[in-house]
């Protein structure tokens, strides 16, 4: 998990630096060759206030719904809504002979119909191909006791012609219970980090608010996730941390807008919160679509470990675009109205003391 949080937080700053020099380089090219003189921009959604706050019980019957679906989802399939990763399994490492090639599809033919040494049938399996300096690998992660069948079976018919060697890892489940335990643990403390830099950055309301949201979407995409066909693994994990940090971007866009509007212009707050909401409503759903075409582009022709970071991540942007919109500023409007907590007050204290 925390080699695969680090490579996945290196290369989205990498991309995001990279991407912005190229930007600033060929902007000013353009500007100094007199190409570009004057820039306009057009909106998807035309530009009127929607009364969003006043249809968000029904959303939020949805997401209730949503919910227990989620759980009922893991209570049905029970163990087997985890991976190999979390209950024990297998992995057996095929290194392939330079200059030779061994198809996803022959392993699959040749291990499909096979059965463990207590005559039962290997279950779930995932194949993946790896490059190395050495010629291609190729990893197959199975079941506990899948794994030295599946390696004896291929080593009897691909033979050394096509391979160079093999050997076989098994994970018990106690492992796999220590691992399940440490990726829970990076989740909540990713959450609760979330939480204290929204309560310093914004007022509680939309602390609140947003770590609602936040939390309805991480409840929510592991049960989906499930309800598809996939079982849980550390990749799963990455992908709900990757859901976490966009979720919350898109929902602090929203707040900022909420509480700049709130600072500059006057009427209730209801009015103001459904004028800020439909002014990003834009931003929201073009960034969402961006982010959602690699997405579905890795889920029509990713392998296997593809899909199992590209799912949860298009079931989260999906997620996250409406719980900004639909949860997380009805939430804040509910709990100032409970509470009785003045937000215009609390913004404008906020920005004298700024």
């Amino acid at each position: 998990v925390k080699g695969f949080a680090v490579t996945l937080t290196l290369g989205i700053l990498s991309s995001l630096f990279g991407a912005l020099i190229v930007t600033r380089v060929v902007f000013h090219w353009f500007v100094d060759t007199g190409v570009l003189t004057r820039i306009s921009t057009h909106s998807i959604i035309p530009h009127k206030v929607f009364d969003i706050l006043s249809k968000a019980k029904p959303f939020i019957i949805a997401s209730v719904i949503l919910t227990v679906v989620s759980f009922a989802t893991f209570a049905f399939k029970g163990k087997h809504s985890l991976g190999i990763d979390f209950r024990g399994g297998a992995m057996v490492h095929l290194q392939i002979q330079e200059g030779k090639e061994a198809s996803e599809s022959v392993i699959y033919y040749i291990i499909k119909d096979l059965n463990t040494d207590k005559d039962q049938p290997i279950c779930t399996y995932y194949i993946q191909k790896k490059a190395s300096p050495t010629g291609e690998v190729i990893s197959i992660r199975s079941e506990f006791d899948a794994g030295p069948v599946i390696q004896k079976a291929l080593e009897e018919k691909l033979g050394k012609d096509i391979l160079a060697g093999t050997d076989v890892e098994r994970v018990g489940s106690l492992v796999g219970k220590e691992l399940a335990t440490q990726a829970a643990l990076a989740i909540a403390l990713a959450l609760i980090a979330i939480f204290f830099y929204l309560s310093m950055r914004f007022e509680f309301a939309f602390a609140a608010g947003a770590s609602l949201a936040l939390f309805h979407d991480i409840l929510i995409v592991p049960g989906l996730v499930v309800l598809f066909g996939q079982e849980l693994s550390v990749i799963h994990i990455g992908a709900l941390l990757a859901v976490a940090g966009y979720s919350i971007n898109d929902t602090i866009v929203v707040f900022d807008r909420i509480r700049e509007v709130i600072k500059t212009r006057s009427g209730t707050i209801r009015e103001l919160m459904n004028e800020a909401i439909s002014l990003t409503l834009s931003r929201t759903l073009l960034t969402s679509a961006t982010t959602l075409v690699p997405m579905l582009v890795l889920l029509a022709y990713g392998n296997p470990a593809m899909l199992e970071f590209a799912l949860p991540l298009a079931i989260g942007v999906l997620l996250g675009t409406y719980s900004s919109i639909f949860i997380a500023a009805p939430m804040v409007m509910w709990y100032a109205k409970k509470t009785g907590t003045s937000l215009r007050r609390q913004i404008l204290e906020s920005h004298q003391a700024e």
